[in-house]
This record gives C-alpha cells, sequence and structure tokens, in this order.
C-alpha cells in the first residue's frame, strides 16, 4: 500500500514583469559552465532563475551573474573608478541575496509550464558607491530585457511549436 502527499497548488502565476523577493540561491556547474540558481518567496521550488556566467569578450570579465548581484543591489565590496569606467569587486556568497528583490519576467514556454527569463532588472531605486538606479534606469533593464526575449526566446518558442506541430502532422 502507498501513501500520497498531493498539494494544492495555490500559484497564481501570471505573464510578464512582477517584484520578487529571493528565498535562497546556489551555485552549480553543467559540464564547465558555472551557474547559480535563484529560487523566488511565493513561487514554486520547480520555477528558479538559472544564469549561466558569461565573459565579455574584450574585457575577460564575468557579467551576467555579476549583474544578477549589481540589480539585487548585494555583495559589493568595493569600486574603483579607473578612467571612464568603474570596477567592482562583489562578495559573490549566494547568501548575501537572500530577502533582496528583483524584478523578473515570467513567460510561458508553449501552453505548459512557466519559465523565469535569464535577464533580470532592479526592483526599486537604490543608491550605492557604484551607481544610481533610478526609475528609469529600472525601465531601461527591463527595456533591455524585453528585447532579450523577443529576440532569442519567443523566436526559440515560435521555432519549437514549429517543429512540433510539423512532428505531429508526419505522424497523422
Amino acid at each position: 500500500m502507498r501513501e500520497l502527499e498531493v498539494r494544492s497548488n495555490d500559484y497564481n502565476l501570471q505573464e510578464g514583469w512582477q517584484i520578487a523577493a529571493i528565498s535562497y540561491a546556489e551555485f552549480g556547474q553543467w559540464n564547465v559552465v558555472k551557474y547559480i540558481d535563484v529560487y523566488f518567496e511565493g513561487l514554486p521550488e520547480t520555477l528558479n532563475l538559472r544564469i549561466y556566467e558569461t565573459v565579455n569578450s574584450q574585457t575577460g570579465k564575468e557579467f551576467a551573474i555579476g549583474n544578477l548581484f549589481r540589480f539585487a543591489n548585494a555583495g559589493i565590496v568595493e569600486v574603483q573608478t579607473n578612467g571612464d569606467s568603474k570596477h567592482v569587486r562583489i562578495n559573490d556568497d549566494p547568501t548575501v541575496l537572500s530577502s533582496k528583490k528583483l524584478n523578473i519576467f515570467l513567460y510561458r514556454e508553449g501552453s505548459r509550464y512557466f519559465r523565469i527569463l535569464s535577464r533580470v532588472a532592479p526592483a526599486e531605486w537604490f543608491e550605492n558607491e557604484l551607481e544610481i538606479m533610478s526609475p528609469d534606469s529600472i525601465e531601461y533593464w527591463k527595456d533591455r530585457a524585453d528585447w532579450y526575449y523577443k529576440q532569442y526566446v519567443e523566436l526559440s518558442l515560435e521555432s519549437q511549436l514549429k517543429l512540433r506541430a510539423r512532428r505531429s502532422d508526419d505522424y497523422s
């Protein structure tokens, strides 16, 4: 005899931008590429944000995970000005992200389930040693993420749907 625990799905997920507080985060590695998984308060554990380490080919500096910490206003240890640019040292211990808020973009993959876009934006105005993140700045980063979604994610989803439709036609 078996017993099951069946939980109700009380999540009212909506597509689009929403502000979410980080519950916890943890680093991982897939093949040789590092990533960080971020989990949010009020969202199911199966719906996490994954950001892969990405290095700028000109500077050799990682920026994707760095921007996560930057936009969450978390872990900034030191800022040095070098001409027209700033160099930032970040404490990338995932625990510094706990309780920080981000603007996250939820989208549906097909009609099946939700995903969180790997591009995030700051959730609220802040000022630190590095920068002032104003409401206009927040909109700028959301617009950049929207552009990424339309140029890469949405097109990929559309081509996957067409491929599935073609395959189902082949079997009918």
